[in-house]
């Protein structure tokens, strides 16, 4: 339950901030390579 706290907690309307994209991901149980990581932030939408 901590876990989805944590997650929602660094949810901003229906955004994520980058910096906290990879522990929210981390603590929903996926984990990704460094180099995965950064691909798939190359094709992210940013605002």
């Amino acid at each position: 339950m901590q876990e989805a706290l944590d997650v929602i907690s660094k949810v901003e309307g229906d955004k994520i901030a980058v910096s906290h994209l990879e522990s929210a991901l981390a603590n929903i149980g996926i984990t990704l390579p460094k180099g995965e990581l950064e691909e798939a932030l190359k094709h992210a939408t940013v605002d």
